[in-house]
């Protein structure tokens, strides 16, 4: 059965149409003073669902998406790629005017031999500051939890001094074109992120990323729509939900689809939790 159910998500992922984004542009991340901006030149965010930073100094540009759909109002992200070291502060920006609650980081900083993420955060007990978006942030606590670390953060705002607290899940165990170790071990993290309430309110994001900020982070919102709408439906049965997903991503993230291993680790994760 389970088998079975895997066949034919897989094949309606793989035969589902395309979502037309002819009309969908990103003209502003081809800017040329954004460019450099972009970690992958072909992972570009659409203009119309871009997260717009309102600091007039370092322009109002980053390769960050918000993903929100009309059929789960309680859910909203901003998935966003790995930060460059240019790119950190506008980042912090974008989390202390965003007001998120937290950040989930699904890489790490090194895979494979190649740099996937600017170290963008402080280590314990650590402060790094960014002058000219007028922020600091120090890391108040460390713990590890087995596939990931959780962290806190103090971001504060150096000319008001208004503190905003963030909590940091980085989770260790997802390969870049590849799944996770186990089922269980993300659904595990997944639920220990749900505990804590940071993504119920669709008023106050959460930051997800990797490298590109499309792959694994978008698996990881699959994830969570897919145990969202199993709540509200009380079942998956008919499996046509798979076209569902694949239209909601690929609308806010152009390459989603091109992730195979996406979608086996979505599916994966999910009947995990109908069939153990």
């Amino acid at each position: 059965m389970r088998i079975n159910c895997k066949v034919i998500f897989l094949q309606q992922i793989q035969n589902a149409s395309f979502v037309k984004t002819d009309s969908l542009k990103t003209s502003s991340a081809r800017l040329a003073e954004n460019r450099l901006k972009n970690r992958y030149r072909d992972i570009c965010p659409y203009d119309e669902t871009r997260v717009v930073l309102h600091h007039p100094a370092s322009g109002d540009y980053i390769n960050a998406s918000y993903v929100q759909i009309d059929e789960i109002p309680s859910r909203r992200y901003i998935l966003t790629q790995g930060p460059l070291q240019l790119t950190t502060q506008h980042f912090w920006q974008m989390v202390w005017e965003q007001r998120c609650p937290a950040i989930i980081m699904l890489n790490r900083i090194l895979e494979k031999g190649t740099i996937k993420c600017f170290a963008y955060f402080p280590r314990l007990s650590e402060t790094k500051n960014f002058k000219e978006v007028g922020l600091s942030v120090r890391c108040v606590s460390e713990r590890h939890c087995g596939a990931y670390i959780l962290r806190e953060f103090d971001l504060t705002n150096t000319t008001t001094n208004e503190t905003h607290c963030v909590l940091h899940f980085h989770y260790m165990r997802w390969p870049d074109f590849g799944v996770p170790g186990s089922p269980s071990s993300m659904l595990n993290f997944l639920w220990s992120v749900r505990r804590t309430g940071v993504l119920k309110n669709p008023e106050f994001p959460c930051v997800i990323h990797c490298s590109a900020g499309v792959g694994r982070s978008g698996t990881f919102v699959l994830i969570d729509l897919a145990l969202v709408l199993h709540s509200y439906e009380r079942g998956f049965g008919n499996l046509t939900r798979p076209l569902f997903y694949k239209t909601v991503l690929l609308e806010y993230l152009d390459g989603f689809a091109t992730e195979n291993n996406g979608c086996r680790s979505g599916y994966d994760a999910f009947s995990h939790t109908r069939f153990v």
